[in-house]
């Protein structure tokens, strides 16, 4: 037979009017020289031209076509010797482009060779651009998540289908792991939370509305548990609804968040001590006044002479209790000093023996000698008194051992995670235990004010967070680590500081008394009669009010008449600092005493400095109020002289 022999003119009709009523472009290729022989209509291709081969035709090439984008059937089938089926991009005689799905079937002749092929093809132009686009959408979607810095994941009947990289690396998980049928989701549940979140998907299966973002305790990369903000979503999937979720790591914020509400609670407290502090002071201020007022005039071998002076070392504990109260509310470092840790350190050390069992002993590791920083000894005696005590009560009285390291350490932003705390040096105080330890549930309220594990009676609950409060007063940080029978590890770092020039010895003020004219006002009435008492036994000429506005009329008409104020600070109508301006302002010159039962209104208020010559806290004793007037009486001769 003749391979490039033409149909008779019938046929070719017959033949022709049955391919026309093909839906779709339909051919007949010569395989000797990819020459189209034959279309219909649907094919929309002109071949009475001279160039009439497939190749021109359907893809504008100048040669057969077989590459990656356009396999040819013909060559694919000259080596399966049967049917085929390839994706094509086709172009009409208008040049436009379409994509077509293309069946090729092998015509043989009477040898069984190869020598024509049949294409019959679908137009699937629009379903493969949707699908393109889909892909495209797929992939756009794809980047925009696995860019995103939370987790991602999709949950379908209890297995993850999809998630993004943050997630696999929130998780420490592979992409092939968290798809595998093994993979479980509970496994990245702590058991803490499982049972919360389980109430939560029975709430929901049970049609009982549920809160679309949540909050649970997860596993973490490596093993540690994290705490997790959790937002999800319920989208149609497959043949049923799956879970769309997003998952933030918070930990850090939660951290932060425990932080703030520590510090709140103490300021809160701090609120509380500063009220209560204010009005014992003024009690201690009266019960000293009238008890030096008598063991002035008691000879020293009398009985009351001996049990006034017990009244006033009951005072003196007493102002050291509310000193105590006070470390809640001190939040600047005005009153603090260098100081040398680990001298501190070695001191406090003698007076923490005697308070512990003999059968504890005491190990001390001061690493260097040069642990400058600002801050209050007493404070730091408070520090290491109430975490030594506390440690021994861990011990049981059994044997055991209080470790006390000072070092050094420089700390930047890679070696320690910690926003509050600036790079740079610091002295680190570690204060170690082999007691019994606290439980983890535990660690994070430790710091908390009243809050203890003693039993009732055996603790206040007020040692640690004093602790807490003084560490954070001297721009600090305090942490801990421990395990319940294995002791606790209290670290604390202090800003290292470089010690200034030594200052030379002021004189001593002569605490002695004067004739001058004072004016003196307090809105209490027992603090009003003491101080009149004392400054006029010193010699002083006292008008004394418990009004503030009547000592400003008082002032008003008589400017010239006082050489000095003492003004109580709180006070109703007018306060101390109010008084002082409007004083100031009638005469210039007049040296001014502020006197506060809260011991930190020197710190608040550092402008006090512009109308003031001196600032006392109560309780004041006599010889600090008389050294007091003294230096502000001579200081302001000299300046206005």
């Amino acid at each position: 037979m003749d391979k490039n022999r033409n149909f008779s003119k019938s046929s070719d009709l017959t033949i022709q009017t049955i391919i026309d009523s093909l839906e779709h472009p339909f051919y007949i290729i010569n395989v000797s020289d990819y020459s189209i022989i034959l279309s219909n209509k649907a094919a929309k291709l002109n071949i009475k031209t001279k160039n009439n081969t497939c190749f021109e035709l359907t893809h504008k090439f100048k040669k057969p076509c077989n590459t990656n984008l356009h396999k040819c059937p013909i060559e694919i089938i000259k080596k399966s010797k049967k049917s085929e089926s390839v994706e094509h991009i086709h172009f009409d005689k208008y040049g436009k482009e379409k994509i077509l799905k293309i069946n090729a079937i092998p015509i043989f002749d009477d040898n069984g060779e190869l020598y024509q092929i049949i294409e019959y093809s679908y137009d699937i132009t629009a379903g493969k651009k949707k699908d393109i686009e889909l892909k495209k959408q797929e992939i756009k979607f794809k980047n925009l998540i696995d860019n995103s810095n939370d987790g991602v994941y999709l949950l379908y009947k209890g297995k993850i289908e999809i998630t993004n990289k943050s997630f696999r690396d929130m998780f420490g998980v592979s992409e092939e792991e968290v798809v595998s049928d093994k993979f479980n989701f509970m496994n990245l549940i702590s058991p803490k939370s499982i049972s919360a979140l389980k109430k939560r998907d029975q709430k929901l299966r049970n049609g009982k509305k549920v809160e679309n973002s949540y909050i649970f305790t997860a596993i973490g990369n490596g093993g540690n548990e994290i705490e997790v903000e959790t937002s999800v979503s319920y989208i149609n999937y497959k043949s049923g609804v799956a879970t769309l979720g997003n998952i933030r790591d918070i930990t850090k914020r939660r951290q932060m968040e425990q932080r703030m509400l520590q510090n709140q609670k103490l300021e809160s407290l701090g609120e509380l001590a500063g009220g209560i502090a204010h009005d014992f002071n003024n009690i201690l201020s009266s019960i000293y006044g009238f008890a030096e007022l008598a063991v002035d005039k008691l000879t020293k071998e009398s009985k009351t002479h001996y049990y006034v002076e017990q009244i006033l070392k009951s005072a003196d504990k007493g102002k050291d209790l509310v000193d105590h109260i006070m470390a809640f509310t001190r939040k600047d470092d005005a009153n603090l000093e260098e100081i040398n840790l680990g001298e501190v350190i070695k001191e406090c050390i003698k007076l923490i023996k005697p308070l512990v069992p003999s059968t504890t002993r005491i190990r001390q590791n001061i690493q260097t000698d040069q642990s400058f920083i600002k801050a209050s000894s007493t404070h730091i005696y408070q520090i290491l008194i109430n975490i030594c005590t506390n440690a021994s009560y861990a011990m049981g009285g059994n044997n055991g051992l209080i470790g006390i390291t000072l070092d050094e350490i420089n700390l930047n932003n890679k070696s320690y995670i910690n926003p509050s705390l600036k790079p740079g040096k610091y002295i680190r105080l570690i204060v170690s235990d082999t007691g019994s330890g606290i439980s983890k549930d535990a660690q994070h309220k430790i710091f908390d004010p009243f809050f203890t594990t003693k039993p009732i009676g055996e603790g206040t609950g007020m040692g640690l967070s004093v602790v807490y409060r003084i560490v954070k007063s001297h721009r600090g940080e305090i942490s801990v680590h421990s395990k319940e029978g294995e002791g606790s590890v209290f670290t604390i770092l202090f800003p290292k500081i470089e010690p200034s020039a030594k200052k030379e010895v002021e004189d001593t003020i002569p605490l002695v008394g004067g004739t001058e004219k004072i004016l003196f006002v307090d809105d209490e009435d027992n603090i009003v009669e003491i101080f009149n008492k004392i400054l006029s036994s010193a010699g002083y000429d006292v008008t004394a009010t418990n009004s503030s506005r009547n000592a400003l009329n008082l002032f008003r008409k008589n400017k010239d008449k006082f050489d000095l104020v003492i003004t109580d600070h709180t006070m109703p109508e007018i306060t101390g600092i109010q008084l002082a301006k409007e004083i100031k302002k009638e005469r210039k010159d007049i040296p001014i005493i502020l006197c506060s039962g809260y011991s930190d209104v020197n710190l608040k208020f550092k402008s006090w400095e512009k109308n003031f010559e001196n600032f006392l806290n109560k309780p004041v004793k006599q010889i600090e109020l008389l050294g007091s007037i003294r230096q502000a009486l001579d200081k302001s001769k000299l300046k206005y002289k």
